[in-house]
């Protein structure tokens, strides 16, 4: 069967997207301190512990190399 021309041109531009997106994030230096998975409530979070929270993502997207240092 004959697929048209746009259909394959569609597809290259997703997979050359999907290029785009799988290079790491650059830039970014390890935070220092704390690093916390626990659950927390979104009304009553302070500060030092959402920044123990946002260390521990930090930490896990650059062990899975999403981003870099």
């Amino acid at each position: 069967m004959h697929r048209p021309k746009r259909r394959a041109c569609r597809c290259r531009v997703l997979a050359e997207r999907r290029q785009e997106l799988l290079v790491p994030f650059t830039g970014w230096t390890a935070p220092t301190g704390t690093s916390t998975r626990t659950t927390f409530a979104t009304a009553s979070v302070t500060l030092p512990v959402l920044a123990e929270h946002v260390k521990a993502l930090i930490d896990d997207l650059t062990a899975l190399g999403i981003i870099w240092g």
